[in-house]
């Protein structure tokens, strides 16, 4: 009983299986051995320790990579180690239940002369690491004061790589030169069967010269490779495959021992590619039942043979007849007598020669014939017999006397693919269907795995000769389109399998070429063109519509019904089916998303009108009627929406652009449609607002007022605004702890200034106000559609809603569908339906389409194309190297970090580490930014980054620029404060606390004598208009690079 077999209750299974393979690559090694102690290194990445300790009755284990955790130390790497133990048999007796014995004590140090076990100093073999509290009291235990003299670590490694080197004994593992490895076909064998039966020998050669008697070839796994030649490592390389694993205690070495088997059956698949390489080696030779051995055999003609079953006369008179099989190739005739050996799947061998046979399903009419169970018959059952020949399942060709000879017809046949829906009950997996492969020879079906030569036509003493090659291009063409042909069915009733992703592709292609499909006995169809009709109402419209499908059609409705349900194909009206393709989910899926569909119609609300008509833009075949189509000309002019320029009233002048966005908003207006001005930040989107606010309410001294909602570090900055450009327009900040005896007034106003958060609160009490227009700037707050500040805003009553966002779209295509459900309900269905868009597998002509659609609602304007008159913005990064205080900080912080967070994903998995794994990515950026982020007694201290920060503040300020400086952490900007006040650098500062913001604000834009503004990122990086400033730094990465954007555009 080994030392393993003792320890195995207490590990997994997959823990024991991992510590096999460590052994296998030579991944561990011992360290040093006393009687009771054994010091192990497994190396897997890093070096892992492991120390077992004897007591007489029991094993002590502990290992370095649960040191310091609740976990059990029966790990991979500790089995490993036992496995070693045995392997190197470093046990004095028999371990057994309740006894451990001694180790044998081997150090892998140089020693004194006067070295003794007790001068150990443990430290001198491993790092100063808690392996576990009873390994720290050993490793005590058994310091001394006589130090010990250990060899230099270069030469440590050195020789552990010789312990995992292990080189290979030549001169014991080698077979003899005078050896031989023969291989033997057995001719009994393999009749019997119907496979090839390979045995594999060897023989010595005799010292007076001569082979000695062969014997059956015995050989080790863990021998394989020392085989002197290359094939017949080649060879039982792919005859054995890979070595078993063994489970339990039996290592890797115990498995590389046990002797290989000598006798395989070969199937035909396997012969196919190891009969030609035996053959190379002149070594491959007939056996027969008295154990004689032919000469070496050879790969014979590569043109295969053909299976004839020939009606031959059994007697001089011809009164009776018999039927033998025989071979045929072009001239050549083989009888089945000449053959030494026939078997399944197509090999004869006859003559010394290895070489195919065509067709051997037929494999029984050899095994019959060869048994004498074919019958002799008298001369009149002639024509009756070849009859019955003709009915049989499966029939070679046949040659037959002249007369009784059939006409042989040849038909150019039509495939035909049938596919099977798999039963609940079915264990095929869901993401594949079964299909047979069938030929239709006029009007007779034959099955493709089938290898009959002929379709008998009994009543016309004739039969339909297959067209075999026709039949393999075909055979061809579905394994080209993906599908996977089953040779050994294996109990599996059909011939192919179809990848359901492949499915639209391969229905395509069959159909191009002229093939038959059906499912489950049902004939499917191909669809045709797809028509579309668009019917209007008084605010609604219909889309109605039907596809081609021959002999029937189907409602469109229906169809995208069918498609949504996840479903292939629809049934028709005359029974059949009709194949709906696959990507006709991403062409019409969003417009059943879009609309309420019952089996006839789709119903879409007049704001859809224009995504509508963008989707049926891309379909060839639309018929729109009258009053859709004025809508539509009337529409196409926006296309041509012009400059709109701005009233006496408003107090500025608009640049051009700025212009053509006061035209958009016009448009908007006309057609009562809520937009998104998404501009470039810094483009003056709050100017537009106002100087479309100017125009709507000229001339209109009664109103309702218009609402804007805004991020609370804006509040100022719109009423700033509003002051400076539209002084004539009055305006209430609707905030405060006493906001609510405001409500009564909203009405006096024409602009009400309302932060998210109080709109949040408030909703419910000013839900029922008529509001004349709704503006949400920085609209990008409300792209979560489940929020409660977005439900908020889609409760709220208005005439005209707008949003203005220099970043509508964050992260992806779905925030765009919270907004729209604001400015115009409905307008883009379900959420699924648009965050749909979003994902990598999206077409891009839809989301072209779908893009077109919205065109209307949103004027995007981006500095580089309209305002050529600003510079162009310049982004650097400046590269800061870390101090060694600072290094050493930051990787105490990511080791502590690692080792924290694979312990935690090693006990409770990664799910449940995720905001380990943030926190610690945030600590290491503290760590990267200054030290006393992290430790307050250091805030005194400079840092790297801080100094390049400083140094290029102190330039630009001689030059006359004015600064941006962002980070996320308001310590940090503390700590900038601080060592600006000492190198007397002038700044003003905003955060999240900072109440007087408009102050600050025009302290930094208006004092010449300020070059700083520090800015909390999330305080101050949303529509704050700093143009003041030329340059921008952000002291640390923020998490979303749009937000960092928002930042860097202030300037």
């Amino acid at each position: 009983m080994s030392l393993a077999d003792i320890m195995e209750s207490q590990f997994r299974a997959d823990v024991r299986f991992r510590g096999a393979a460590y052994i296998q690559s030579g991944r561990v090694s011992i360290s040093h051995i006393t009687e009771n102690d054994v010091y192990a290194i497994v190396r897997d990445g890093g070096e892992h320790q492991i120390h077992l300790h004897r007591t007489e009755t029991a094993l002590e284990m502990n290992c370095s990579s649960v040191a310091g955790t609740k976990r059990a130390p029966t790990t991979k790497y500790v089995w490993a180690t036992i496995l070693l133990v045995d392997e190197l048999g470093y046990m004095t007796g028999q371990p057994r239940p309740g006894y451990i014995p001694p180790f044998r004590g081997i150090s892998a140090y140089e020693q004194d002369e006067d070295w003794e076990e007790d001068d150990l100093d443990d430290d001198a073999y491993f790092p100063p690491i808690n392996l576990s509290r009873k390994s720290t009291a050993l490793a005590e235990k058994a310091k001394t004061d006589k130090p010990t003299r250990t060899i230099p670590e270069w030469q440590q490694r050195l020789r552990s790589m010789r312990d995992r080197l292990k080189t290979r004994d030549i001169t014991r593992e080698a077979k003899p030169t005078a050896y031989e490895i023969t291989y033997q076909l057995d001719i009994a064998e393999s009749w019997k069967t119907g496979h090839l039966t390979l045995q594999i020998v060897e023989c010595q050669r005799r010292a007076a010269g001569g082979w000695g008697k062969t014997k059956p070839l015995k050989l080790k796994a863990g021998g394989l490779e020392s085989l002197p030649e290359a094939d017949d490592r080649a060879i039982l390389s792919h005859l054995l495959g890979g070595i078993q694993e063994r489970a339990g205690a039996q290592s890797a070495t115990t498995a590389l021992n046990q002797h290989l088997p000598y006798r395989f059956h070969l199937t035909h698949s396997l012969s196919t590619q190891l009969l030609p390489r035996i053959c190379a080696t002149n070594r491959l030779r007939l056996m027969n039942e008295e154990g004689q051995v032919s000469e070496p055999l050879d790969w014979g003609s590569t043109e295969p043979w053909d299976l004839t079953l020939c009606i031959e006369p059994a007697n001089k008179e011809e009164s009776e007849w018999r039927i033998a099989p025989v071979l045929i190739r072009d001239q050549e005739t083989m009888r089945i007598e000449q053959a030494d050996l026939i078997v399944e799947g197509g090999w004869v061998i006859s003559n010394g020669l290895i070489e195919p046979v065509e067709d051997f399903e037929v494999f029984e009419w050899v095994r019959a014939h060869r048994s004498q169970e074919l019958p002799t018959f008298p001369d009149e059952a002639g024509p009756v017999v070849v009859q019955e020949l003709m009915t049989l399942p499966s029939v070679p060709r046949l040659q037959l006397p002249e007369k009784w000879k059939i006409q042989e017809k040849h038909v150019v046949p039509r495939p035909r693919l049938k596919l099977f829906t798999p039963s609940v009950k079915s264990a095929m997996p869901r993401d594949r269907l079964q299909a047979d492969l069938e030929f239709i020879y006029d009007d007779l079906v034959v099955r493709g795995s089938t290898h009959s030569w002929a379709i008998p036509l009994p009543d016309d003493q004739a039969c339909i000769v297959r067209d075999h090659k026709q039949e393999e291009a075909c055979w061809s063409q579905l394994q080209s389109l993906g599908l996977q042909r089953i040779d050994d069915r294996g109990g599996v009733k059909h011939d192919v399998m179809v990848p359901l992703r492949e499915l639209t592709d391969t229905m395509r292609a069959l159909f191009e070429t002229n093939w038959e499909i059906r499912s489950d006995d049902k004939p499917f169809r191909q669809p045709g063109e797809v028509t579309f009709r668009v019917e209007s109402g008084i605010d609604w419209f219909d889309v109605t519509g039907d596809v081609d499908y021959g002999p029937a059609k189907v409602s469109v409705p229906a169809l995208l019904s069918a498609l949504a349900r996840g479903e292939r194909t629809i049934q028709l009206e005359d029974g059949s089916l009709g194949f709906i393709p696959e990507e006709w989910k991403e062409r019409f899926g969003v417009l059943l998303s879009l609309g309420e569909s019952d089996s006839e119609t789709l119903r879409f609300s007049s704001s859809q009108a224009v995504l509508v008509e963008a989707l049926l833009a891309t379909q060839d075949r639309v018929d729109y009627d009258q009053k859709f189509l004025e809508w539509k000309e009337k529409l196409a002019n926006f296309n041509g929406v012009s400059q709109q320029k701005e009233n006496a009233q408003f107090q500025g002048e608009l640049r051009d652009y700025q212009r053509e966005g006061l035209g958009w908003l016009k448009f908007l207006e006309e057609f009562q449609f809520g937009g998104c001005l998404a501009d470039d930040m810094g483009l003056g989107k709050t100017i537009q607002v106002l100087a479309f606010l100017s125009q709507r309410y000229e001339g209109k001294p009664k109103h309702d007022p218009t609402l804007i909602v805004v991020p609370k570090s804006l509040l100022f900055n719109w009423q700033r605004e509003i002051q400076r450009f539209t002084p004539q327009l009055t305006a209430l900040e609707y905030s405060g702890a006493g906001r609510s005896s405001l409500r009564s007034q909203l009405g006096k106003y024409d602009i009400v200034l309302m932060t998210y958060a109080t709109l949040r609160r408030d909703i419910m009490a000013i839900k029922e106000f008529q509001f004349d227009c709704v503006v949400l700037d920085e609209a990008q707050a409300i792209k979560n559609p489940g929020s409660q500040i977005a439900k908020a805003t889609r409760l709220l009553h208005a005439r005209q809603r707008l949003a203005l966002s220099g970043t509508p779209i964050e992260n992806h295509l779905g925030d765009m569908w919270s907004i729209f459900e604001f400015l115009n309900p409905g307008l883009l269905g379900r959420s699924s339906v648009f965050k749909s868009l979003s994902s990598e597998t999206d077409s891009t002509r839809l989301t072209e389409a779908v893009a077109n659609g919205l065109k209307p609602f949103v004027l995007r304007r981006t500095k580089e194309k309209v305002a050529s008159d600003l510079p162009d913005r310049v982004e650097e990064t400046l590269y800061c190297k870390l101090s060694g205080s600072e290094l050493k900080l930051y990787n105490e912080m990511r080791d502590y970090y690692r080792q924290s967070i694979f312990s935690m994903v090693d006990e409770q998995g990664l799910g449940k580490t995720k905001m380990h794994v943030l926190e610690a990515l945030l600590r290491l950026r503290q760590a990267a930014c200054h030290p006393g982020l992290l430790d307050p007694n250091r805030k005194e201290e400079r840092s790297t980054k801080l100094d390049v920060l400083v140094d290029h503040l102190q330039e630009l300020r001689a030059e006359g620029h004015k600064t941006l400086v962002f980070s996320q952490f308001t310590s940090l900007l503390s700590i900038v404060r601080h060592h600006l006040e000492q190198e007397q650098i002038p700044y003003t500062y905003l955060d999240g606390s900072t109440k007087n913001r408009d102050e600050v604000v025009s302290q930094f834009q208006d004092d010449a004598e300020i070059p700083v503004f520090l800015i909390s990122l999330k305080a101050g990086g949303l529509g704050l208009n700093l143009t003041a400033a030329g340059y921008v730094f952000l002291l640390d990465p923020w998490w979303n690079p749009a937000v960092e954007a928002q930042a860097i555009d202030r300037a």
